[in-house]
């Protein structure tokens, strides 16, 4: 539900994989000829980081979350880094600090 509900529409069972190497090795030969491929390399960068928190939560501290609340707050988190890079792009600061590089194992 998580991956298939995010903007990504992606089907994470079609992605056959024994470890998480060749599970990303997957997803960015899936995304390879695509025109967004780093911005769609970014908002799974970002799931995975959800996902990790959202588990940790649950372990540390018992909190059990809904998964369309956690899609929204992807989908924030998501939204703030990229006006931050918008912002510093116009600002001219920090040129290339952050920016997405090389995502690709």
């Amino acid at each position: 539900m998580f991956w298939f509900g995010s903007t990504l529409h992606l089907d994470s069972l079609a992605i056959v994989a024994s470890d998480f190497r060749e599970c990303w090795k997957n997803v960015c030969l899936r995304v390879c000829d695509l025109d967004a491929k780093e911005e769609l390399l970014l908002e799974v960068v970002f799931g995975l980081w959800r996902i990790w928190n959202v588990r940790n939560d649950m372990i540390f501290h018992g909190t059990a979350w809904n998964p369309a609340d956690v899609l929204g707050l992807w989908r924030r988190q998501v939204g703030e880094f990229r006006d931050t890079m918008v912002k510093i792009d116009i600002q001219g600061a920090c040129r290339g600090v952050g920016r997405t590089r090389n995502l690709e194992p």
